[in-house]
């Protein structure tokens, strides 16, 4: 199959997390077009079976190869975690970039033990902790279940946001240097888990996994040339209550199409 650089890359997760994502990719890719799917109407992954997050990764994955795009970001950790990767590139036939392993090689340039929080799924699978383990580097997890839905409610600046945090992170080893945010609604809540723990280095996805993407497309020759990019955007769930949230998270959406899926 020939992908052409004129194609759009494609971007999915269960919400608005990934637009943590998306937003480092359209600064790290100006002339790139994108599309986003938010599957609000089955958020929250983290709490759901592997197997039915995996069977929801490949549902949008090629839902977006099948609207045009070269490339698809699983933007989610709970289904970078679940999906197969080369399994779904294999099928598709075009790349697949989950959010792990780029994170993982940013956080291993730290030095001491590194801390991983994520959604249950993330952390039940030790996704993080094997490849850490890989690297001969000590960690620690803890799962944080209660951080999406804080995002997804527009809690994030709220007292229980930080209460949370203290819930959870309250009995953190002191040796650990770098706390890897392992899922994408998390960098939302930097500022509260800095509150609490302000020595910390917090490692996000998203930077990590655009700077990943970007060296895919050099690679390939499929680097967009046209400085004419813009976003597309739809959601599983309702459309006017994505657009609210992605607002109030600071990302302009301009409009928002309902993209109905068979369950």
């Amino acid at each position: 199959m020939v992908i052409s650089a004129n194609q759009p890359i494609g971007v999915f997760d269960s919400g608005v997390g990934g637009l943590t994502v998306l937003s480092a990719l359209q600064e790290k890719l100006p002339n790139e077009t994108f599309i986003y799917i938010g599957d609000t109407a089955r958020v929250p992954y983290g709490n759901k079976p592997l197997e039915l997050v995996s069977q929801y990764a490949t549902q949008l994955a090629t839902e977006l190869k099948n609207k045009g795009c070269k490339l698809v970001v699983i933007a989610c950790n709970s289904a970078s975690t679940a999906a197969d990767l080369s399994a779904l590139e294999k099928s598709l036939n075009i790349p697949v970039v989950g959010v792990i392993d780029a994170t993982v090689e940013e956080a291993l340039t730290h030095a001491g033990r590194i801390g991983v929080i994520g959604t249950s799924a993330t952390i039940n699978s030790n996704a993080y902790g094997n490849i850490i383990k890989a690297h001969n580097r000590e960690h620690w997890s803890r799962a944080c279940p209660l951080f999406a839905p804080i995002v997804e409610e527009n809690l994030a600046d709220d007292q229980v946001a930080f209460l949370t945090a203290k819930h959870y992170l309250n009995d953190m080893p002191m040796d650990i240097e770098a706390l890897i945010l392992g899922c994408t609604h998390y960098p939302y809540l930097k500022h509260t888990i800095h509150a609490f723990l302000p020595r910390l280095k917090l490692i996000d996805s998203a930077h990590a996994t655009a700077n990943r993407v970007a060296s895919i497309l050099k690679i390939q020759v499929i680097e967009a040339q046209s400085t004419a990019s813009d976003t597309t955007y739809y959601a599983t769930g309702d459309t006017t209550t994505f657009k609210e949230m992605a607002t109030r998270l600071g990302h302009r959406t301009n409009a928002v199409t309902h993209l109905p899926l068979v369950f």
